[in-house]
């Protein structure tokens, strides 16, 4: 499914790294799904995704959009990510790194579809 572009870019954006041993794989993947499937429905949240690398065997890279800081917060003390930060805590992880971005405007662009 192709995402559509937002008309209002996002206030905040939250990319992270978790770099998985690969015995922890699945785990992690059926934990992620679920955290994203209840977290795209929370107020506030324009998109949330995760993308594996496909250079890096088990290196995953997650992204989330939030229109506002108070949405953000009020997820990150929800019942649902607190039980998923909880079981993240039990995975083997060789790396995990988190940025916040703060965004005071976008645009869209269409990308080249061709070298003109």
């Amino acid at each position: 499914m192709a995402a559509s572009a937002p008309t209002l870019g996002p206030a905040l954006i939250v990319i992270a790294l978790y770099d998985i041993e690969p015995a922890d794989r699945d785990f992690f993947l059926d934990l992620v799904r679920t955290d994203i499937e209840i977290t795209r429905n929370k107020p506030g949240c324009l998109w949330y995704s995760l993308a594996e690398d496909v250079v890096e065997d088990n290196v995953f890279r997650l992204s989330e959009g939030w229109a506002t800081r108070e949405d953000l917060e009020a997820h990150f003390v929800s019942e649902p990510f607190q039980r998923t930060v909880a079981a993240v805590s039990t995975l083997k992880l060789r790396e995990r790194v988190a940025y916040l971005y703060n965004i005071n405007g976008a645009e869209f662009t269409n990308l080249p579809t061709s070298a003109e």
